[in-house]
């Protein structure tokens, strides 16, 4: 499941957090929230795509729960170096220091195990072999 959810998600892209002082400028575009979640972000430029300046946002879950990880950026209207550039981000709620992405790590795959009645007492991540984050299930 985490090999999956990582290949599926993470791998080769670049995780951004949605509270970036720069996500604007990163991305190109403004956030658009409902009741607390993202929707859609409005481009500051312009967009070769059927509704002119809007995409739509794909809320991530992990899998088989409603627990919310993050968000991809929708690029099946876009084409060309627009859907190369957008589709290479994951949007977090979180500064993605591998500190803060071992926890989130943990605890996706807490809420997965959860269903099978296993419980997570540590996660490892490893952003090179010389960096290592481990995170343990609070006392």
């Amino acid at each position: 499941m985490v090999k999956k959810f990582v290949d599926d998600y993470l791998d080769h892209k670049f995780i951004l957090s949605l509270n970036d002082p720069w996500f604007v400028n990163i991305v190109n575009a403004k956030q658009n929230w409902e009741d607390g979640n993202l929707v859609s972000l409005s481009a500051t430029q312009t967009l070769n795509t059927k509704e002119g300046r809007e995409l739509k946002i794909i809320p991530v879950f992990v899998p088989n729960t409603d627990y919310l990880v993050g968000y991809q950026i929708d690029v099946n209207d876009l084409s060309g170096p627009e859907r190369e550039y957008l589709e290479g981000y994951f949007l977090v709620s979180f500064v993605p220091t591998s500190e803060h992405f071992t926890e989130w790590l943990y605890n996706i795959v807490d809420v997965k195990m959860s269903k099978i009645d296993v419980q997570v007492s540590k996660i490892s991540w490893a952003e090179t072999p010389k960096s290592l984050a481990v995170y343990s299930r609070p006392a």
